[in-house]
């Protein structure tokens, strides 16, 4: 196999690791502000794995930040009722 094959699929698997983290991400942290909050969870791995992994570190911080926000607030509303 030659190297420009190999680059080649890296890096197509990379872009889809990409759109994959993205699309669960965003999916989640919707979804743990509608729903359930402890989704948030799994938008906040999406969001660290963007962060550091992936090269988008801003649609790391805010899928990330918007998952965990949504479970500490039900924390929080968890400990106050």
């Amino acid at each position: 196999m030659s190297p420009s094959r190999d680059l080649s699929r890296r890096l197509r698997a990379i872009t889809e690791l990409r759109k994959l983290y993205l699309f669960v991400g965003g999916i989640t942290a919707f979804l743990s502000w509608v729903v359930m909050p402890p989704l948030g969870l799994i938008a906040g791995f999406c969001g660290m794995e963007l962060y550091r992994k992936q090269g988008l570190p801003l649609s790391g911080i805010v899928i990330g930040g918007i998952g965990i926000a949504a479970v500490l607030t039900w924390f929080v509303i968890l400990a106050v009722y």
